[in-house]
């Protein structure tokens, strides 16, 4: 796909290229660059490109037996945490999922995945709701309130399963402690 190798270009690579929530801040411990204008920037550009290409085969033959074989849509995070262009393989889903935990109830972020969903003919963008960092039994209602308020801006479709809002609604009947699947009543761009 590259046209070259890229085995000799990977000490450029192996620096800050994993899961980028946990090497934003531990990158690695040697980084590597050319003495080039662009410090070899343009062949991490490559590694990522030829990932994103591979994990989007990756979607197409799973998509494809969820559809075919199971004769269901199929729904995902796309890219999620990796060093990929997740709004590329946005068209790979039935029905794209994004996260609170990464876009932190950014309206911005939200219509940024919505938009790349609705252009490619998705009427359903699904979120995972209430992921804070380190508040897993602290989130309260208001805040989950807050949260799909923030989400209804473009996401359809809330998926939510934090047992401190199950106590909160259903009195600690554990029996009850499962998946919601809620409509978004908020406005959605078509």
């Amino acid at each position: 796909m590259l046209g070259y190798d890229l085995e000799p270009y990977l000490p450029l690579i192996v620096f800050g290229n994993n899961n980028i929530n946990i090497q934003s801040a531990q990158p690695g411990t040697i980084q590597s660059v050319l003495d080039t204008e662009d410090q070899g920037s343009g062949y991490i550009n490559d590694y990522r490109l030829a990932l994103t290409a591979g994990y989007q085969e990756y979607l197409k033959v799973l998509k494809n037996w969820t559809n075919v074989d199971l004769n269901m849509q199929y729904s995902s995070q796309t890219s999620y945490n990796l060093p990929m262009d997740a709004e590329a393989s946005i068209p790979y889903d039935d029905i794209p999922e994004c996260e609170s935990l990464q876009f932190r109830d950014n309206v911005d972020s939200y219509r940024q995945f919505a938009g790349v969903g609705y252009l490619t003919g998705r009427n359903v963008i699904s979120i995972e709701l209430g992921a804070v960092f380190g508040s897993a039994f602290t989130y309260t209602l208001n805040d989950l309130l807050f949260a799909m308020n923030r989400a209804c801006w473009r996401c359809e479709s809330i998926h939510y399963s934090w047992a401190s809002l199950f106590r909160q609604l259903h009195r600690n009947d554990l029996a009850r402690l499962r998946f919601f699947r809620l409509p978004c009543v908020g406005s959605v761009l078509r």
